[in-house]
């Protein structure tokens, strides 16, 4: 029975996570508006701020990189283990294979949680580093120089 029920169970395992992100991220965290002062802070690097500045510029950089990179793999391994999920949910039926089911219950689970996680995360970056007026750090807004210019200074 858990075989033939299986794409439903993925689909509102996965339905209850992005309903979890939501409330989690959802209202607080303007997407466009912080793209814009990502972009300012590394136009402010690019443009000679000091070497502090092309530092961070490097770093937001390559955490966005590694954000998308973990993203894709995510998905792919969330794919994967959908279409494994009537095999691995019969394995519920013998107590030799009970272990199968778990492993895969644990890397379904894994999966959606790490969506959780990252968006957890973002958040607590953009809420600290970024605002919609530009680039501040812990409430104290950036100079002319970019984010953390009194740094460079």
């Amino acid at each position: 029975m858990l075989a033939n029920c299986s794409l439903i169970i993925g689909q509102k395992a996965i339905e209850l996570t992005n309903a979890l992100t939501v409330a989690i991220a959802g209202n607080t965290i303007d997407g466009p508006t912080a793209a814009t002062a990502i972009r300012q802070i590394v136009d402010n690097a690019l443009q000679g701020d000091g070497f502090l500045m092309a530092l961070l510029a490097i770093a937001v950089i390559v955490m966005c990189l590694v954000l998308e990179f973990t993203f894709v793999l995510r998905l792919a391994a969330l794919i994967i283990l959908l279409g494994l999920a009537p095999a691995a949910l019969i394995c519920h039926a013998s107590p030799l294979t009970e272990g199968v089911a778990h492993l895969w219950w644990r890397c379904v689970l894994a999966c959606l949680g790490l969506q959780i996680g990252q968006a957890i995360v973002v958040m607590a970056t953009v809420k600290v580093f970024l605002t919609p007026a530009g680039p501040t750090v812990m409430g104290v807004p950036s100079t002319g120089a970019g984010l953390l210019g009194f740094w460079s200074a």
